[in-house]
């Protein structure tokens, strides 16, 4: 299955799930978005997963990934190919 296969597939599922399955899915989301370069729904799914943590620890790894995601797309247009 590919990137953009996966981040369609979880982007139907997240909304279902509930707890800690949903922030792992959530985490998957946002990795597959990156992953096929759909860095504004990356970000997006990064932002609800901030929005949703539910302790100081889980916020700050929420944002870390938030933080790599927002260089990533940054640095992307400057990217030899």
């Amino acid at each position: 299955m590919g990137r953009r296969d996966r981040y369609q597939t979880l982007s139907t599922l997240v909304d279902r799930l509930e707890g800690e399955d949903k922030k792992l899915a959530q985490a998957a989301l946002a990795r597959a978005a990156a992953g096929s370069r759909q860095y504004g729904e990356a970000l997006k799914a990064a932002l609800k997963a901030v929005d949703s943590a539910s302790g100081p620890e889980e916020r700050k790894q929420a944002l870390a990934t938030l933080e790599d995601l927002s260089l990533i797309h940054i640095s992307e247009p400057t990217r030899p190919y």
